[in-house]
């Protein structure tokens, strides 16, 4: 499964591979790969804050939601991509919305 999201320090889109395991996420991006937790710490947060990504405050809590439902419910892979591409344009809509001009060189 996927995460696909923006990114505007390279202007382009950056997938991060993520699968359920019986613990929380298995989170792969370019270098990074390893374990997080249910809300997706700590990789998926590295990386976000690592190429500047700007996300909602409460995807760590959208994250752990999915994993907690997709254990209840028996989701399929397919279900759960789903509702990532959800999270994923959520994403995408708070990292092309930050404020531009004064604050092209922060974040």
């Amino acid at each position: 499964m996927r995460l696909e999201v923006y990114c505007r320090r390279f202007g382009r889109n950056e997938i991060y591979q993520i699968e359920r395991t019986p613990n929380g996420w298995r989170f792969k991006h370019m270098a990074t790969e390893g374990d997080c937790d249910k809300s997706g710490r700590p990789h998926l947060f590295k990386d976000l804050e690592h190429d500047y990504i700007n996300y909602p405050e409460d995807l760590g809590g959208y994250m752990e939601c999915l994993w907690d439902k997709a254990q209840a419910q028996s989701m399929n892979d397919d279900q759960i991509q789903e509702q990532l591409d959800i999270l994923g344009s959520w994403i995408q809509q708070v990292e092309k919305l930050s404020p531009k001009g004064i604050w092209s060189d922060y974040k």
